[in-house]
């Protein structure tokens, strides 16, 4: 069974009713227009996690929000731990910290062996590097877009696990 992460885009008013209702993440999630909101991470979120903050589990905020971060969602499971809410304040605060971040930058984290040794999911560290470095970089685009446009709305984040 694969872990998959995604990001959503989601307005203040969506954000505090998901956190008076538990249920409305589910509903949320199935919404048709939900999707051109949402980015997934697919399998490469924790290697973006790492490339990001330099470490398995933790790194400091707000560059560690695809593991850490944010509020939970009581009463919610997305398959690995309860989804968790940034609000617009703290996507501002991510948007800021990842938009001067370049491809270059990302991938000077980038360590086949200590990835490896790590423990990063997927363990694919020694496929070819070009083609993870591809990979990892669109990921890492993908999720900058998002993010910037949520930051455009006035609007917070959702990351799930699942």
């Amino acid at each position: 069974m694969s872990m998959i992460c995604s990001i959503t885009e989601v307005t203040p008013a969506e954000l505090q009713r998901l956190h008076g209702d538990a249920e409305y993440y589910e509903a949320l999630l199935d919404s048709p227009d939900v999707a051109p909101r949402t980015c997934s991470l697919e399998k490469a979120w924790h290697g973006l996690h790492y490339l990001l903050t330099g470490e398995a589990w933790g790194g400091e905020a707000p560059l560690n929000f695809i593991v850490g971060g944010g509020e939970e969602i009581e009463g919610a499971d997305s398959g690995y731990g309860p989804p968790r809410t940034f609000s617009s304040e703290e996507t501002r605060a991510l948007h800021e910290a990842m938009a001067p971040i370049t491809h270059d930058e990302l991938w000077s984290r980038y360590d086949a062996k200590a990835m490896t040794t790590e423990g990063i999911y997927p363990t694919i560290w020694d496929e070819p590097e070009d083609g993870l470095k591809e990979e990892y970089t669109t990921y890492f685009d993908q999720s900058k877009q998002l993010i910037a446009g949520a930051v455009s709305r006035g609007n917070g984040l959702v990351v799930s696990l699942s």
